[in-house]
């Protein structure tokens, strides 16, 4: 079910129905999933409705699932960048860092 509700919510997205598919990422964390692909997809939904404090609530919770994954880790640097704070990521790389020395 979780699958279907991603790629449902995927499939909207790339139709423009941005309440819609909203709506199948939030199914799919709402049951108590930490999917690290629906909270990055929910971030990429809240920045295009400029909702940019959420949008960063949302890739954060999708590093905290996976430090490593790339889309949310992406999607973080430009938001932050387009807001002139990239500073912040030397926190935030500095954290991963710390808790895998192979990251450089």
């Amino acid at each position: 079910m979780m699958i279907n509700k991603l790629e449902e919510g995927e499939t909207l997205y790339a139709e423009g129905k941005l309440e819609e598919a909203e709506n199948c990422f939030l199914s799919v964390i709402e049951d108590g999933s930490k999917n690290k692909v629906a909270l990055n997809n929910m971030g990429v939904i809240a920045y295009r409705m400029n909702d940019i404090e959420k949008a960063v609530d949302y890739f954060t919770k999708s590093l905290n699932e996976d430090p490593y994954f790339e889309d949310a880790i992406v999607n973080l640097v430009d938001l932050l960048d387009a807001l002139d704070s990239s500073h912040l990521l030397a926190s935030y790389f500095g954290d991963v860092t710390e808790f895998d020395p192979q990251v450089n």
